[in-house]
């Protein structure tokens, strides 16, 4: 992303505290710093945040012994499994919680066995509800595709764990130890709609899917456009 490296850099120079923040669970945070280190960005792995990372404090603080089953990646996986959350393999023991997670080699069975756990009892979980997710020039099935399978054949509404939900929102009011967020992203239903659910001041940068159109058309637009992250870091430097 054009201005990212002295965007970054002046954050690291700053006492600004700073997060990264992903509503996709596929890779664990230090995954994400060697692919952020590819390019040219040297960001700590304290400071990347993903939906995943919510979803396993989440879990932890709702059930210290609970049995969960997961479709998700394999990153995933081991990530919620070295926070101490003890996974279910298909039908074996009757799991607490079903969290689904992006995933892109999942396969029927998988659906079948999250839908048993659900027909008996286990807390539907979402890492986040995206539709979509960009792929390079194309834009695949996210998270929330995957869901919709099984809330249409569960009849069980999922609980959102990431953007634009109040979870994500405690999880940062906690870390931060303060309400002052300022959120900056390119999304308004997720990004935006994240800083208007949680009280904190929302920053949209034109750089990502949305256009000048589509915050035309949105009936929620209590936050400030940017074209791009040099704007965004004159912002900084003047008011913060």
């Amino acid at each position: 992303m054009e201005h990212a490296k002295p965007f970054f850099a002046m954050l690291n120079r700053s006492s600004i505290n700073y997060k990264c923040f992903t509503n996709c669970s596929k890779r664990m945070p230090k995954e994400l710093v060697l692919t952020l280190k590819e390019m040219g960005l040297e960001i700590k792995e304290d400071n990347i945040v993903t939906s995943g990372c919510i979803t396993r404090n989440y879990i932890q603080k709702t059930s210290k012994k609970a049995l969960t089953y997961v479709i998700g990646s394999a990153s995933f996986k081991e990530y919620l499994q070295t926070g101490h959350v003890e996974l279910v393999c298909g039908t074996e023991s009757i799991a607490d919680f079903v969290v689904v997670g992006f995933c892109t080699d999942f396969t029927y069975d998988d659906l079948t066995c999250a839908l048993w756990h659900l027909q008996r009892g286990a807390e539907f979980v979402a890492t986040n509800m995206d539709d979509t997710i960009p792929a390079g020039d194309d834009i695949v099935p996210h998270t929330g595709a995957i869901c919709a399978f099984l809330e249409n054949a569960s009849k069980n509404k999922p609980l959102n764990i990431g953007k634009p939900s109040e979870h994500a929102g405690k999880f940062f009011r906690d870390m931060f130890g303060s309400s002052k967020v300022f959120v900056i992203g390119d999304r308004i239903d997720t990004d935006m709609f994240f800083a208007q659910n949680n009280g904190f001041s929302g920053c949209l940068v034109l750089t990502g899917i949305t256009l000048q159109q589509d915050i035309e058309n949105s009936t929620r637009n209590n936050y400030g456009v940017f074209n791009d992250l040099r704007d965004i870091c004159r912002f900084i430097r003047d008011n913060i």
